[in-house]
Formats: structure tokens, C-alpha cells, sequence
């Protein structure tokens, strides 16, 4: 069952850590990692190949399986938003392959093929790419 998905950006002080962080990889792949609602991590690409199962009624927006997305301790879903994050006014520095970020137990490895993001306290997670899209 896909679950629409709400980031909000929050103001970071210099004293605390940041609330959320977003970057993007190559091919054109958009992440926001977020302790806001639960510990999350949310990746959107403009292009793919994968296949997408057929969009949920419970998901109204127009851009149902852009990307994929883990919340809290549940099993990750595909996205179902009205705003993709590449619309993101500040969507982030572009990481190589062999960086990582992390924010809370979320963490996002950016591999020769796309991302992987994981919530290390539950293994959940999805591995994204033009090409595929894994959720586990």
C-alpha cells in the first residue's frame, strides 16, 4: 500500500544538527534524508526504466513510483507525491559513487549504480537506479 509522503525542510541553528539534508548522485537521482516524522529517507528520479506496479487508490498524486521511500521501522514503498524532489529549490550537493550520508539510523550509499538507503535499526530499505528498483 503506497503512503503519501510529506518532507518538510526545517531551519537548522549552527548549534543543532540539521532536521534534513538532501543531495543528489548521478543520473539524475534526488534523496532527502529527514528525522522530521520519524526517521526517513526519500529518493526520486526524473527518468527510469523500472517497471511500476499499477498505482494504489489510495495514492491520488500523478507521480506514483517516480522513486521510493523508507519511514520509521516499516517496509520502504514507492513514492506517491505531488512534488517530486528534484523540484526542490536547493536539492543538494551531487555526491560519486562511494560517499554516504546518514542522518539518524537512515543511511544512504551512493554506489556506481544509483543509491541505496537503509533504516540500520530495522534493515529496511530500497536500492534505486534508471534502471531498477529494489524495495526491502
Amino acid at each position: 500500500m503506497a503512503i503519501s509522503l510529506l518532507l518538510v525542510a526545517a531551519a537548522s541553528s549552527a548549534s543543532a544538527a540539521p532536521a534534513t539534508t538532501n543531495f543528489r548522485a548521478a543520473g539524475k537521482i534526488y534523496c532527502l534524508l529527514s528525522k522530521q516524522g520519524g526517521p526517513q529517507a526519500s529518493c526520486d528520479i526524473k527518468k527510469h526504466s523500472y517497471p511500476v506496479p499499477p498505482k494504489p487508490s489510495s495514492c491520488i498524486d500523478h507521480s506514483y513510483g517516480i522513486g521510493a521511500f523508507v519511514l520509521g521501522n516499516a517496509k520502504a514503498d514507492y513514492v506517491c507525491t505531488g512534488q517530486p524532489l528534484w523540484l526542490n529549490p536547493e536539492p543538494g550537493d551531487v555526491l560519486a559513487a562511494g560517499k554516504s550520508v546518514s542522518l539518524g539510523p537512515v543511511s544512504c550509499s551512493i554506489l556506481t549504480s544509483g543509491v541505496r538507503c537503509t533504516n540500520e535499526s530495522s534493515g529496511h530499505g530500497f536500492k534505486i537506479s534508471a534502471k531498477k528498483l529494489k524495495l526491502f
